[in-house]
């Protein structure tokens, strides 16, 4: 799959940036690469992230929830 940074937001892209995750726009990923990047992603996602008074996640966390759902939904991983 080609062009794969462009799915993600700059926000995002910095978010997996600092957890060790760069993509190359013109790389063409196989499957078990995505699945290799999406497992990085999981093991990496911040499970214990505080939420506000409603339950909602804060910043990071749905930075990665949105990364994950991206995964799952966008490229069926």
């Amino acid at each position: 799959m080609k062009n794969l940074k462009g799915r993600f937001s700059n926000e995002e892209l910095e978010e997996l940036k600092k957890i060790g995750v760069v993509f190359d726009s013109e790389h063409d990923y196989s499957e078990d690469e995505l699945l290799t990047i999406h497992e990085k992603i999981t093991d990496d996602f911040p499970y214990e992230y505080n939420s506000d008074h409603e339950g909602q996640p804060k910043r990071l966390g749905r930075i990665f929830e949105s990364i994950i759902d991206k995964f799952s939904d966008d490229l069926n991983i």
